[in-house]
């Protein structure tokens, strides 16, 4: 099973996510034998602090809500991943109610210095847990002949799927 949901600011896309924000955003999701995959990228809303994190917040709803309904009970682990717009500092506030957070927040994951993408693993589902995150930086892709493609850094993670 492979859906993509995509929605502007005020624009419900019928079936699809709105997502209130003011770019365009995308959710898919891949499952597969081991596990449903999913990526984001969540509204980059610029302003104070406190209306782009309601923003982030309001588009995590919208997400909490899809994933309730299409993935709460299921036996194989479910993950999110992505550019989520929001900093190491805020994110667990974010995330915290339906996610555990696999990836390191420590260590910056876009070329301004901050941690803004993360890799999840959603709580209603089987569980799991991480051996190892790290990121991938510009100064490791050169060692593998790799120019940088995005102002945001790779992440990797290694889990154990875990009862």
């Amino acid at each position: 099973r492979c859906e993509s949901h995509a929605g502007e600011e005020g624009v419900d896309e019928g079936e699809g996510l709105p997502l209130f924000a003011r770019e365009l955003h995308v959710v898919v999701a891949q499952e597969n034998a081991d596990c449903v995959f999913a990526s984001v990228h969540m509204g980059g809303v610029s302003g104070e602090s406190s209306q782009r994190i309601q923003v982030i917040n309001n588009q995590m709803s919208v997400l909490n809500d899809w994933f309730m309904s299409n993935f709460a009970g299921y036996s194989k682990p479910v993950f999110l991943c992505g550019d989520f717009n929001a900093y190491a500092s805020e994110i667990h506030e974010i995330v915290d109610s339906h996610w555990t957070i696999l990836s390191t927040t420590s260590s910056a994951t876009h070329s301004n210095g901050e941690c803004l993408d993360y890799i999840l693993c959603f709580k209603y589902a089987y569980p799991a847990q991480t051996e190892s995150s790290s990121v991938i930086t510009t100064s490791d892709a050169a060692k593998h002949g790799v120019n940088a493609v995005s102002d945001h850094y790779p992440l990797m993670a290694t889990v154990k799927f875990s009862e």
